[in-house]
């Protein structure tokens, strides 16, 4: 399982990282990610991020209280990029 952890980034270059994560994960055949974002700006988008992914089947939040997150990603389909 990857981890990413967003701190320190500004919301856009979450993002770009966040679907590089993703994209890489589901090539590799991983199952989950866990994607740390805090309680900022990016944690509000965060939610709208994995909707429009095309790598990812559905999230958790580690802990209520926590700003991480475990992504579940999409089964690679022999023969095609996504």
């Amino acid at each position: 399982m990857g981890r990413v952890d967003l701190h320190g980034n500004t919301v856009h270059e979450g993002w770009k990282k966040f679907r590089r994560a993703t994209q890489e994960a589901y090539l590799n055949s991983a199952k989950t990610i866990v994607v740390i974002v805090g309680h900022g700006e990016m944690a509000k988008e965060f939610d709208r991020w994995c909707e429009a992914d095309p790598y990812v089947r559905e999230t958790r939040r580690l802990d209520r209280n926590s700003g991480a997150w475990r992504v579940m990603i999409k089964k690679k389909q022999n023969g095609r990029s996504n």
